[in-house]
Formats: C-alpha cells, structure tokens, sequence
C-alpha cells in the first residue's frame, strides 16, 4: 500500500555531510482525485528553520503534480503561517462529505488548500 500511494510524494532530506535524516514529507494522491493530501511532514528539532520544511513541502508538491493532481490539501494545528507563505489558503472542507471537518474539529486542526 505505502509504495502504491506514498512512493511519488514522500520524500526524505539527508544531512549533507552524515547522510543522517533530518526530516521527512509523506505525501498520497488517492486513486482517481485530482487533489494530493500532505499526511505528514516532520523536521528534526535541531534542524528546523534551516529551509528543509519548505523544500520538502516544495518537493512533495512537484511530485503531486506531475502526477496529475491539480491541488493540494493538508490539516495543521500549529504551522498555519508556514504553510500560508507557501501559498496554501484556509478552507472548510476537502472531501466533500464532512471528513476534514471532523478530523480537524477532533485535532484542533485547521484545512489549508494550494492550487498546484
């Protein structure tokens, strides 16, 4: 299942020197959708503010649209101005049937779409 949905828009940033992870995107275009999700993104502590959130976003992004996808959507409860700046926009819903609405009302989360 991960290598069918996730191989094309997850990625990993490697240390230039260790070659040691500092940070990962996993990403999915469903099946017959033209909008990518972004599940996950992490970027060690130590590390952060150094650009790698933006490229892996960036990175993530790119695979989803040469994939076909014409959009992207993704739930944050902490980074909203981050993903603003990169040109994602506050939504109320993604799937048409409530599901952000919900997970985002459990998470304290918040919906954020980018047209790609």
């Amino acid at each position: 299942v991960f290598c069918a949905l996730f191989n094309k828009t997850s990625f990993v940033a490697l240390d230039g020197e260790s070659s040691e992870p500092v940070g990962f995107v996993l990403g999915m275009l469903p099946a017959g959708r033209d909008a990518a999700y972004m599940h996950y993104l992490f970027v060690v502590e130590g590390r952060r503010r150094e650009g790698i959130a933006r490229a892996l976003t960036e990175a993530f992004m790119d695979g989803a649209r040469k994939l076909g996808a014409t959009s992207a959507n993704l739930l944050t409860s902490q980074a909203a101005p981050f993903y603003e700046a990169l040109g994602f926009v506050r939504r109320n819903e993604i799937y048409g049937a409530g599901v952000a609405e919900y997970v985002a009302t459990e998470r304290g989360a918040e919906v954020f779409s980018a047209r790609l």
